[in-house]
């Protein structure tokens, strides 16, 4: 294989990002890396994470529609994923109400739920009782601890009755 790709314009294979006219044609040199030629052309350090719990929610959507994964999945370019502490509360706060309702509208529905989108995402911190609500099995199946878990959410970042009526419509 190594022999069969060297046969062509090697121009194509350096790492330099450079442009070159081959053939009458415009090409691009492979983009700068640490890796040889042959080898895969970004690192994947973070290969590690398809290994871990995670958080997956879908690039293009209305809502996040985040699920919790534990066994080891690799996602494709059209799905996200996050790693880390609270999973349970991250997941519960993409799927609340208030996350779909007013976080949302900054998102590009059609493509734009990555990392510029979740950058500006402000968390809140999560209290000892949303932490005991979650540590209920059957939240994520339950429409009443749904709605429980919403209220909390609310309370938590000081919503009025009429704020909370917007996001419950």
């Amino acid at each position: 294989i190594r022999d069969f790709l060297l046969s062509y314009d090697t121009r194509r294979l350096e790492q330099t990002g450079k442009e070159y006219i081959i053939n009458g044609e415009k090409i691009k040199a492979r983009k700068k890396t640490n890796n040889k030629w042959f080898e895969t052309q970004d690192s994947i350090s973070y290969w590690e994470d398809f290994n871990k719990p995670k958080i997956v929610y879908r690039e293009i959507g209305v809502e996040m529609d985040a699920c919790l994964l534990s066994e080891e999945f690799v996602v494709n370019n059209k799905l996200y994923l996050l790693t880390g502490d609270y999973l349970d509360y991250l997941l519960a706060f993409f799927n609340s109400r208030l996350f779909n309702k007013i976080l949302m509208k900054a998102a590009n529905i059609t493509g734009g739920k990555g990392a510029d989108f979740m950058y500006n995402v402000r968390v809140p911190k999560p209290t000892k009782t949303i932490l005991q609500a979650l540590s209920v099995d059957d939240f994520a199946s339950n429409i009443e601890a749904q709605k429980h878990v919403d209220e909390l959410f609310f309370e938590l970042v000081g919503l009025s009755m009429q704020e909370q009526s917007y996001v419950n419509d």
